[in-house]
C-alpha cells in the first residue's frame, strides 16, 4: 500500500557529470536517461548512482541498460541486476578476454579480437548526442593514397604533428 510500484524499462544516457567526490577520491556520478516503458512511452529523467552498492559499474554515454521506474513520480532507478552495470560481470569478461589472448595461437590479432567497446555501448547515439553526427551514418570508410610530396600530405602531417604537440616540418626547398 506504501510502497512505490517499480517497473522494468530501458534507459539510454544521454549525459553524466559528477554529483560530489569524496575526500578519499570517490567520484559519485549523476545521469541523464532516456527511459523507454514496455508500451514504448519515452520520458526523460535524472538518476543517481545506487546509494548502496557494491557491485556497480557506471555506464557510459550511449550505453542502453536495464532500469526500473515509478509510473507516477517517474522516478527512476538503475538496475542493479543488469550485467552491464556489475563490476564483477565486466572483470569477468576482461579475465576471460585476457585468458583468450593468451590461449590463441601466436600471430593472432592484438586483444584476442575483443572489441574495444563496451557492450551496450551505442557509438551512434553516442556521436549523436554530442552533435558529431546526424545519427544516419558514423563510419564510412575512405583510403586516401597521396603523393608525400604534394600540399595535402604536408598538410595533413602538419595537423597531425600539431595535434600531438609536434611542429610543423620546414616546407621542402623546391628543386631547381
Amino acid at each position: 500500500m506504501f510502497g512505490k510500484q517499480w517497473a522494468a524499462g530501458s534507459g539510454h544516457i544521454v549525459d553524466r557529470r559528477v554529483a560530489h567526490a569524496t575526500a578519499d577520491g570517490v567520484v559519485i556520478y549523476e545521469f541523464v536517461v532516456d527511459v523507454t516503458t514496455p508500451s514504448g512511452q519515452v520520458f526523460r529523467a535524472k538518476v543517481g548512482e545506487p546509494r548502496i552498492a557494491t557491485d556497480f559499474r557506471d555506464p557510459n554515454i550511449g550505453m542502453t541498460v536495464r532500469v526500473e521506474y515509478e509510473a507516477k513520480s517517474r522516478q527512476v532507478r538503475f538496475d542493479k541486476d543488469d550485467p552491464q552495470l556489475s563490476w564483477k560481470a565486466y572483470q569477468k569478461a576482461q579475465e576471460s578476454g585476457f585468458n583468450d589472448s593468451l590461449n590463441a595461437p601466436a600471430g593472432s590479432p592484438i586483444g584476442g579480437g575483443n572489441a574495444a567497446v563496451p557492450a551496450g555501448l551505442d557509438i551512434t547515439a553516442l556521436l549523436k548526442s554530442q552533435g558529431l553526427t546526424d545519427g544516419t551514418q558514423v563510419f564510412q570508410p575512405t583510403v586516401v593514397q597521396m603523393d608525400p610530396s604534394s600540399p595535402e600530405a604536408a598538410a595533413l602531417r602538419d595537423a597531425l604533428l600539431k595535434a600531438i604537440g609536434g611542429a610543423p616540418a620546414a616546407a621542402p626547398e623546391p628543386d631547381a
